[in-house]
């Protein structure tokens, strides 16, 4: 029977209903795999063994725990496993893509197993800026620490825009902004991509998954009512979408050029006919088809 190992956010925090990590591993679950899950903070290293091995749990009992698994005591009951042990590891923790993110993918890498998404992946490429490899697909955009700069940016595009911090994630820090707010804004002290506000967004925000180079799922995120965050946690409602052949096209064409880098599950957000962003740590809202999913899925495994 084969193994799995999912690389979670503290279990007691997710939403058990919805959350697309325990939906993945039910549907894996299901069809015979032995589940475990653990968090970041579970990963070790031992020279007697050579080899990277996790503190993990299985999945019918991590679902009951009402404490981080991380915690040490012996109600947890942990197995300590070899990451060479599982078949295929999930990494689902959340961003931000931290220290303790970037050591955990280090880690991975030493691993003898397929890793979604291959940890050089996620070390490589950042959420908000690898549609910058995308300029074919994506709209106008400014990169930037300086105020001057992103204001300067975006008056040059209709002087209405959305500045997002990098490593944010789920619409956090994401604000719909005009030149002169940029230029009160406190000094800033990371890098903040600033795009052009697009009115489509009203008509909503598309979720697009691929697995394994097959795009298997397309959703529509309404915003709420007064809002422009596409966000679930914002309001957004959910509805399903037909594409036209240019988008699927698109998604194609990136779906090809990601999985050659080791992208094998993503997350594309879509604003008309521009990509926006490119998730790729642990995308959720993942609606139906899960039979396509798992088949997919396991191809990433193979």
């Amino acid at each position: 029977m084969p193994n799995q190992l999912f690389i979670v956010d503290p279990i007691h925090q997710l939403n058990l209903d919805l959350d697309t990590s325990i939906n993945i591993a039910k549907q894996m679950m299901s069809s015979g795999d032995q589940i475990y899950f653990c968090e970041i903070s579970d990963l070790e290293f031992s020279s007697k063994m050579n080899l990277p091995s996790a503190r993990c749990m299985p999945f019918d009992q991590a679902l009951h725990k009402k404490e981080p698994l991380s915690e040490h005591n012996s109600d947890n009951k942990k197995i300590s496993m070899s990451l060479s042990d599982f078949s295929l590891i999930h990494m689902r923790k959340e961003p931000p893509v931290d220290a303790n993110f970037s050591h955990a993918c280090r880690l991975l890498k030493l691993s003898r197993t397929n890793v979604v998404n291959d940890p050089k992946a996620l070390l490589n490429l950042n959420e908000k800026l690898a549609i910058l490899e995308f300029p074919e697909f994506r709209g106008p955009c400014m990169v930037s620490s300086s105020r001057k700069q992103l204001s300067s940016f975006l008056a040059e595009h209709s002087g209405d825009g959305v500045i997002k911090p990098l490593d944010g994630f789920g619409g956090k820090g994401v604000k719909r902004v005009t030149p002169s707010q940029i230029d009160s804004m406190p000094e800033l002290h990371e890098l903040m991509i600033v795009q052009p506000f697009q009115p489509e967004i009203a008509d909503g925000e598309l979720r697009v998954f691929a697995v394994a180079g097959q795009t298997i799922t397309w959703c529509l995120k309404k915003p709420a009512k007064g809002s422009f965050l596409a966000n679930t946690s914002a309001g957004a409602t959910l509805h399903d979408f037909e594409p036209s052949k240019k988008l699927v096209g698109i998604i194609e064409t990136m779906n090809k050029r990601l999985l050659e880098e080791g992208v094998s599950f993503v997350g594309y957000d879509i604003i008309g006919e521009k990509v926006s962003e490119i998730n790729i740590t642990s995308p959720r809202i993942l609606c139906h088809d899960q039979k396509s999913y798992e088949t997919a899925y396991k191809k990433a495994a193979s």
